[in-house]
């Protein structure tokens, strides 16, 4: 992946105005999703929608509209998703002392807000929304506070998960900095498993859990020193 960002373009900001329709009581599920943050400060409260016109897209449109609450239900920010097969949200305490949300505001790409001031940074890669190619989806994030090394957990569509390991010193710095990936692990791990990030140690190191085997039938907890493997 490149890392060139398309989300504040006219361009994809024009793409993403076709589906503003679909924020409407007409189209409103009546699912709606609660969850309580880490920080015990916010709630996020998610409606979701869903049409089949195919009016602005040859596909279902399935979105999201998550409110973020505060401590006294008020609303502090919405964050909006044109397309919710992928609906994350995953919130990491950071070294400097705030907290910052991960979440998706489509299928490919990340978002960050931190709760500190609303503040939203966006990253749409241009290899998928300009040339339509796969890119690598995001579904969960570990984050470690010594190394500030951000491991992410996801896939390429229809395939296993792998791991991402970005640098999160500077949040706010969007693109993230790639530093190392499960792909790079081929002949020691079976990449074509899952390798999922379980945990990070005290020291740094994190647990993958993987297949060694070739058959894909021996799944253990590999433990990996992303700093010494960097690109």
């Amino acid at each position: 992946m490149s890392g060139i960002n398309v989300a504040y373009t006219n361009e994809y900001q024009e793409h993403k105005k076709k589906f503003e329709y679909i924020f409407n009581n007409k189209f409103m599920s009546k699912e709606t999703d609660e969850r309580l943050l880490p920080d015990g400060q916010h709630i996020l409260k998610t409606h979701y929608y869903f049409d089949d016109s195919h009016q602005v897209s040859e596909y279902n449109v399935r979105a999201s509209k998550t409110d973020v609450l505060d401590q006294m239900g008020r609303i502090v920010t919405e964050l909006k998703n044109i397309d919710s097969h992928v609906d994350f949200f995953s919130m990491v305490k950071h070294s400097n002392g705030n907290n910052y949300l991960f979440f998706s505001t489509e299928l490919y790409g990340y978002s960050v807000l931190d709760l500190s001031d609303y503040c939203t940074y966006h990253f749409i890669p241009a290899e998928s929304f300009k040339e339509k190619k796969e890119t690598f989806i995001w579904t969960s994030v570990l984050y470690c506070a010594q190394n500030n090394i951000l491991a992410v957990d996801g896939c390429y569509w229809a395939c296993p998960s792998s791991t991402y390991f970005f640098d999160f010193s500077h949040p706010t710095e969007i693109p993230l900095k790639e530093l190392y990936n499960s792909y790079d692990m081929d002949g020691e791990v079976n990449i074509d498993t899952d390798v999922v990030p379980l945990r990070w140690n005290n020291d740094g190191t994190i647990v993958l859990k993987c297949c060694i085997d070739e058959e894909g039938e021996k799944e253990v907890e590999k433990t990996i020193d992303v700093l010494s493997r960097k690109k």
